[in-house]
């Protein structure tokens, strides 16, 4: 027993120590029009470690679905396509902004109010996690 407990104690020290190489910066989402349950989130994300990562999922309890995006010309048009993960090489930062990689936000449960914050989790592909509060604002 105490050597699973020891297992399990030191995956979650492996986990935390990953999670604090990440850095996020600026964490905002869209206000959005009267009766629109959609927006979008970007902020900066710094990986400090030595190996690249990839954000591969994000979650929040005050919307129903969050999806990694991005946009990108086809032919004349400007288009926003559904990406499986977004590219975080090491000791490099990416950025997710506007006509660029971004998190769709849907079916918003309650209206979003200028100034307030609501918690994402940014889940990576070494199973690491960050908690971050995304600002509306109304860029």
């Amino acid at each position: 027993m105490k050597s699973v407990l020891t297992t399990i104690l030191m995956g979650l020290s492996l986990n935390l120590f990953a999670a604090s190489e990440i850095k996020v910066e600026n964490p905002r989402m869209r206000l959005t029009p009267p009766g629109s349950k959609t927006s979008a989130i970007f902020m900066k994300i710094s990986n400090h470690s030595k190996k690249d990562l990839k954000l591969v999922e994000v979650k929040g309890d005050f919307a129903g679905q969050f999806e990694l995006h991005t946009m990108e010309m086809s032919g004349e048009k400007m288009v926003m396509r559904r990406v499986e993960s977004i590219s975080i090489k090491q000791h490099e930062t990416t950025e997710l902004k506007s006509g660029g990689l971004h998190i769709m936000v849907f079916n918003i449960k309650n209206p979003l109010v200028e100034g307030q914050s609501h918690k994402v989790n940014l889940i990576f592909d070494d199973k690491s996690v960050i908690s971050t509060d995304v600002k509306i604002t109304k860029e």
